[in-house]
């Protein structure tokens, strides 16, 4: 039997991997991949000065070896691909141990596979080293339950090696960590000295590997991580309504309200099964783990300026794996002998059908944007050259002003949420790095005359148009719809 289940999870996972595959290999981009394509060696840097050393020593290897951009790209791919389907093989063996039911591959799937590790695959040159930073969160968890278990030294040694490396490949994934843990001390605690000593020496692990990464980003004084500005009631207020509205609208993955629906439906699961069976301190352990959960997800977000709080799936992955971790805990509370486990079934097929579904519609617009942003920027380029060869002089500057009503994405699209599916042109540092990529020079950019951004005010455009600009000797104005 134990046999079928490994079988059941490395086919799922197979199923997965080739869905999600062929969805992202052809070639696109993500607003930062302007930027990275121009000059890999300074984005290495600011990798490195980010805490996340993975990446740099990843790119400085494809650099070391001639590695080309785009290769890169579908070399992240492949890895994160990879990455997913062993953490998924390894968090399906370490529950079987917890939990007695035949269906536990479907629960480590939707675990694995949430609906907010989408997003890593929109940003192609990264996605590889935030999801292997989800496999070291997964070896953390399954290591520290091995010293629960055993009380071996090496396995809590290792349990804290996984969890730096996870946080040195990419900070939004370490939640991961604390869900899982929380998950296994809840089911398997004999005391309440027991429960308080391991949920210490998880939270430790979390904060000591967390600490590090921020003392060095602190070092480089780098801005979001700072307390120059620092508003710490503003902080929580935006990290409180940013959980809020990810939780509702889930970036488009699921319809609104949905997500927030099927956490609801298992947790009243959990708590009438607690009710009916007189186990009434199983629905506090339910709303703790709940609590540990989103807390530890967004915990990052406290040490930021209120103005730089992001609340985005790909920084909150360990919220998007809360309704597999409560299903979870239901299976685990019953020992999967309950007639409501099909509910719970259904309802995980159900929303994997759905979140399939949402994928392919976000993957759809991220591709036909990318497409109007590149056709845009091939444009100005074309426009460029036009106005060169014409007077007999060369562009060296570009001034930009917005119109009345910026448009961050365009019609057609449906699913714009934070800086996913967005115009690259709406962002000043991503419309300087989409220019210049497609341009054969590099360009100085300026502030515009008043004059201009006056022009641009009395304006509301809703795509490119020849008005929008306005040539001067050496430097191009234009306006941005």
């Amino acid at each position: 039997m134990k046999k079928i289940k490994v079988n059941l999870t490395i086919i799922l996972s197979i199923i997965i991997t080739l869905i999600i595959f062929f969805m992202f290999k052809n070639e696109h981009f993500a607003l930062d991949t302007y930027g990275f394509e121009l000059d890999i060696s300074k984005n290495a840097h600011w990798y490195l000065l980010n805490g996340r050393f993975i990446m740099t020593m990843f790119l400085k290897v494809c650099e070391l070896i001639n590695i080309s951009c785009k290769s890169i790209k579908f070399i992240s791919l492949i890895i994160s691909l990879i990455s997913l389907f062993v953490s998924n093989i390894i968090l399906n063996k370490n529950i079987e141990k917890y939990i007695n039911n035949k269906f536990s591959y479907l629960i480590s799937t939707i675990i694995i596979y949430s609906p907010f590790i989408f997003e890593f695959y929109l940003f192609p040159e990264y996605t590889g080293i935030m999801s292997f930073a989800i496999l070291m969160s997964i070896l953390a968890y399954t290591n520290i339950t091995k010293f629960f278990d055993l009380n071996k030294i090496k396995y809590l040694i290792l349990s804290i090696l996984f969890a730096f490396i996870s946080v040195s490949s990419y900070q939004g994934v370490i939640g991961c960590f604390i869900a899982l843990s929380v998950f296994y001390i809840m089911i398997n605690y004999k005391s309440i000295k027991q429960f308080i000593i391991q949920n210490v020496i998880c939270i430790s692990i979390y904060g000591g590997v967390s600490l590090i990464s921020l003392i060095i980003t602190k070092i480089y004084g780098l801005a979001r991580v700072s307390t120059t500005g620092y508003n710490l009631i503003q902080t929580i207020k935006n990290v409180f309504l940013g959980t809020i509205r990810l939780i509702i609208n889930t970036s488009y993955v699921y319809p609104k309200y949905y997500f927030a629906l099927i956490i609801l439906l298992i947790t009243i699961l959990i708590i009438f099964h607690s009710i009916k069976t007189n186990n009434k301190k199983n629905i506090i352990l339910t709303i703790y783990l709940i609590i540990m959960v989103i807390l530890f997800s967004v915990a990052p977000q406290f040490l930021v300026r209120y103005d730089t709080v992001w609340i985005v799936p790909r920084s909150n992955i360990s919220m998007g794996m809360l309704f597999g971790i409560l299903c979870l805990t239901y299976i685990s509370l019953n020992n999967g002998n309950d007639k409501y486990i099909y509910i719970i079934l259904g309802v995980t097929i159900l929303s994997f059908v759905i979140q399939l579904i949402g994928w392919y519609s976000i993957r759809n617009d991220h591709y036909f944007i990318n497409k109007i942003n590149n056709q845009e920027a091939k444009i100005i380029i074309s426009e460029i050259k036009n106005y060169e060869l014409i007077n007999n002089t060369k562009i060296t500057k570009i001034a930009v002003s917005n119109d009345q009503g910026i448009r961050y994405t365009v019609d057609g699209v449906e699913t714009t949420s934070g800086d996913v599916n967005v115009r690259a042109f709406v962002f000043e540092w991503s419309l300087q790095d989409i220019i210049n990529y497609y341009s054969d020079k590099p360009y100085e950019f300026i502030k515009p005359t008043e004059e201009f951004i006056e022009y641009c005010s009395k304006n509301n455009w809703n795509e490119l148009d020849l008005e929008q600009f306005k040539f001067d000797k050496d430097t191009l104005y234009m306006c941005i719809y």
